[in-house]
């Protein structure tokens, strides 16, 4: 039995040595395979995976994203040709972070999401894009502002005969006094009543036109109808100079003032309830910041402050 079994174990080992040998010549087929594959591909493919050209990035290899209707202006083109891009390599260090700078200084560009690259030749540049909420009214023509108070290019918003758009006609317009504009495209307007007066415009851009609304003046702190606030109050006419007392700009309310989501519910019941605005205001003014509803009372306007359209033309292009 023993000598039997001594002929089984060594029948095991001379089987395993065949296994084994078998496992070898499978891996080493699969390897020459492997490598005969890898061979044709590069004959096939090898010039072009080595080829400069696809790793040259041209202006028809930037994507971005997709550019709203407001803006007229060609983004891609001027952030191409304002940073000089010229033979750009995918192979470059810091290729993304260029590219991103580049499209960061448009004006129109509010933050640059990302820049990711992919072969050949293709970068994707995510943005997000200003949106223009209003113009601010100063004596040499109305400037386009966004809702943070950055100045947009005003020569966007004229036709081809140099006549306002559509989109011109239908935005707020922004009247503080010496509010004359102060930096380049791009950047905040420099004056917080501006600011804020974007913000408000911001929040009644969704029922401007419903309310047949046409100006939000800024009222400095120290006017005495008004009580001496700290912060700006703002009043909102009609076209034919109805005022409406807003008070505060949205985040800025002092204690016991309505937020702006109730002061626009309160005028939006009002107009459903007693008719268009210059007719409920006719000679006076409506009052949205009282915390028990809306008040009608006979003011005037306050002294100084001129209604008055100054130039409802767009700015031209500002001078350094």
């Amino acid at each position: 039995m023993a000598l039997h079994g001594c002929k089984r174990l060594g029948h095991g080992r001379r089987s395993g040595r065949r296994g084994a040998s078998t496992q070898v010549l499978v891996g080493s087929l699969f390897v020459i395979g492997l490598l005969v594959g890898v061979f044709f591909v590069w004959q096939r493919y090898g010039a072009r995976i080595m080829s400069e050209e696809d790793y040259v990035l041209t202006a028809e290899g930037i994507e971005i994203s997709t550019v709203p209707d407001w803006i007229r202006a060609d983004i891609k083109q001027q952030a191409i040709r304002e940073a000089s891009f010229q033979d750009l390599s995918m192979r470059q260090p810091g290729l993304t972070v260029e590219v991103a700078q580049a499209f960061a200084m448009q004006p129109w560009v509010s933050r640059v999401v990302r820049v990711s690259k992919s072969f050949p030749g293709r970068v994707q540049v995510e943005l997000e894009y200003r949106r223009p909420v209003g113009f601010v009214e100063v004596p040499d023509g109305n400037w386009a502002i966004d809702a943070e108070g950055c100045l947009l290019p005003s020569e966007d918003f004229l036709d081809g005969s140099e006549k306002p758009t559509a989109l011109a006609e239908t935005l707020p317009r922004i009247y503080a006094r010496d509010a004359s504009w102060m930096g380049t495209y791009g950047a905040q307007w420099g004056d917080p009543r501006i600011h804020r007066a974007a913000k408000l415009a911001e929040v009644l851009l969704p029922v401007w036109q419903e309310l047949n609304l046409y100006r939000i003046v800024a009222i400095g702190a120290g006017e005495a109808e008004y009580g001496g606030q700290r912060h700006a109050q703002f009043v909102i006419y009609t076209p034919n100079s109805t005022g409406i007392t807003w008070g505060a700009a949205p985040g800025y309310e002092k204690s016991g003032e309505p937020k702006a989501d109730v002061k626009i519910k309160r005028l939006k019941e009002l107009v459903a309830k007693s008719g268009p605005l210059e007719q409920i205001g006719q000679d006076g003014r409506i009052d949205l910041t009282q915390p028990d509803g809306v008040h009608v009372t006979r003011l005037k306007p306050p002294p100084g402050i001129d209604i008055s359209p100054i130039n409802d033309q767009p700015a031209n292009r500002p001078t350094d």
